[in-house]
This record gives structure tokens, sequence and C-alpha cells, in this order.
């Protein structure tokens, strides 16, 4: 690479105590037949030997720029972090125990410059597990579809969601323009939601991508404990990540600027997505009123109603006078309980209707 111009390519690593695959990782990008690049790796405070890898490195090689932070920011910032410091026309993410073959940026770089309305370029990506079986994951083809709703519905109803388009090679301006990744569980998907509306992905159809898939992985991480991984700020909240995803799409739509029936469709497509993910959405919302809610509600059931010595009795003698419907804890407030207090409400109430034997 000539240093007295901009590169071509910058390609952002982000990494949190990777040192076990990073050398891997940075060795795929140094073997590659296209080389006007530089290299961002983005350390997030790791306490393992991934400093010493990278410094090593960044000394040995000049298009190696080498960033450690004081402390863990989260995954999104550590992300966005090699995004804001790049200079290149394009920009690639590359995970820390992922590898790309050495034709890709080449290959990738010649759709780009040939190809004006397309937003991203990657091929398919091979799984490889520690037993060092593979899996080919092949992207969906709507997504190179010219109209915006046919490419958000490959993305939201068709690809299934390892979100590896996100580590394609992407014009930087756009990536830039939609923000980055932004510090909430699952918000990659909405950056290639924004993606996905702004231009066409093009898509090599060959396996130049190999994605490492071991048991450290992010996306194996509960979601509770996931968000804080991605934004810190979030540790003590309790998260809905489907009901985020769901008004994050439709602000994307909206944003999106399309006339008004490209809009409608794009809103459709969301709603195919919505409705696809119904049970989900209907266990997080039960989960999130349970956590907020649900105790409070279930104790102000529980509680007898209060009676001021002023208040009349019901009926037309004391004897009518009716228990509260108390449903306690140890029946759960199951049906049949139910059934057992109303019946015995209603054999009360026909009590109070006959005369009275005065």
């Amino acid at each position: 690479m000539n240093n007295d111009r901009l590169p071509h390519v910058s390609i952002g690593l982000p990494v949190f105590n990777g040192g076990a695959f990073i050398e891997s990782a940075i060795e795929s990008v140094l073997n590659q037949t296209f080389d006007d690049f530089e290299l961002i790796i983005s350390d997030n405070a790791s306490t393992d030997d991934t400093e010493s890898i990278c410094r090593r490195y960044s000394r040995q090689n000049a298009r190696i720029i080498y960033i450690r932070n004081d402390q863990n920011t989260g995954a999104a910032s550590n992300f966005n972090q090699t995004l804001w410091r790049a200079k290149g026309k394009y920009f690639k993410w590359i995970a820390h125990d992922d590898v790309i073959e050495p034709t890709y940026l080449e290959r990738c770089v010649e759709v780009l410059d040939t190809t004006p309305n397309a937003i991203i370029c990657t091929s398919h990506t091979v799984e490889v597990n520690d037993d060092g079986q593979t899996e080919m994951h092949r992207l969906p083809s709507l997504l190179s579809h010219s109209r915006p709703h046919t490419r958000l519905y490959g993305h939201l109803c068709i690809a299934k969601h390892r979100c590896y388009q996100v580590f394609g090679l992407m014009r930087r301006r756009v990536l830039a323009d939609a923000g980055g990744i932004p510090g909430y569980v699952e918000s990659d998907q909405v950056l290639l939601a924004k993606l996905n509306l702004a231009g066409r992905t093009e898509i090599i159809d060959a396996p130049l991508f190999r994605a490492r898939d071991h048991a450290n992985r992010s996306i194996y991480i509960p979601i509770q404990e996931r968000a804080p991984w991605f934004n810190p700020d979030l540790s003590q909240r309790r998260v809905s990540p489907k009901w985020r995803l769901f008004g994050e799409y439709i602000k994307a739509v909206v944003q999106a600027g399309y006339p008004q029936q490209e809009t409608a469709r794009c809103l459709l497509v969301v709603g195919i997505w919505a409705t696809l993910r119904y049970p989900t959405l209907k266990r997080e919302f039960l989960s999130l009123w349970s956590h907020y809610f649900g105790r409070e509600m279930i104790d102000r059931v529980r509680q007898p109603k209060q009676r001021s010595a002023q208040e009349p009795e019901r009926g037309s003698n004391s004897d009518s006078r009716r228990e509260p419907l108390n449903i306690h804890a140890s029946d759960g407030g199951s049906l049949s309980h139910l059934q057992t207090v109303m019946t015995a409400h209603r054999a009360n109430d026909e009590r109070s209707k006959q005369p009275s034997s005065d």
C-alpha cells in the first residue's frame, strides 16, 4: 500500500480475549491477493495474550493499526470504533475467530468497483466447528433484488440469521450513514435491514468466508446476559430483543423515505416478520409483564377487600354477608378453585333471596 494516499479498503477487527484464534484471522488478512488495505484492530481491554500478539503484528506491518481500550466498552462500541477510524472507500469487519480466503478482497472489490448500486459484496459462508465438521450457509438471492421490500423480505424472512452478511465488504459511507452497530441486543440485524433498504447485496457464489463455530461464541450467550455484552449500560435492564427489533424495523422503513406504496410494502414485510415470530413476541411480553407487574397484580388479587365499619352489609339480612374472593398461592388461582368459589357465592345469593322465617 502506498502510504501517501488513502487505502482502498479498511478492515476492522474488534476483539476481546481472542488470543486463541486471532493470529489466524490476522494472517488471513495479510495473505490477501488484494493488498491495498489497512487493518484496524480494536482491543476491548483483553486480559489474555491478545495485546502482545497484536502489538507484535503491528510492529511488523505498517498496514496494521492497533488500538487498546482502557476498559471494556461493549461489543457494539468496539465494532464501531474500527469503523470511525477507517479511511478506505470500502469497509469490512472480521471477527477474531474467523478467516477469509486469499481472493476474498480482490473479488469483492472488483464487484463493488463495477456495480455502483451494490452496497455490500460478500460470499457464502462455511461454518467450521471444533471437530472440524463444516456446514455451508448460503445467502438468499433475494438480497440482490432491485426492489427494497423484496430485499427486506429476503433479510427478515428468508435468511437464517447468523448475520454473516454484516462481515461483507461494504461501502463505508453508506455504512457510516446507517450509524454502525447500535448498542442493544441483536442490533446487527437492524443495521443489515437498513443496508438492505439502501441497496443491493452482491453474492459471490463461492465459500470465501470461514466462520469458526465454538462454544464461546456470543450467539450462545443467554439473551439477558448478551445485553451487557453488546452494551455494559444494559447490565441492570430487562430486555425484550424481538420487540425492540420490531420497533426498529418500522423506524428504519419510515426513515428510508421511499414512496408511499413501497413504504407500505416494506411495512407489510415487517408485519410478516412479526407474525413468524409471534410465539417469541408473546413470550417476551409475558416475561416482561411478569417481571415488572406480575407480583404486584397477584398481591392485589390475593388481598381481601377491606370493609369500613359504616359500610352497609349486602343482602336482606346479616346472614347474606359474602366472603371476599381470595385466590391463594397454594392453589395457584386454578380454574377449579375459581369454580368452587363462584358456586358458593351463587348459593349464598339464592339463600339471601328466600323470605325470612321471621
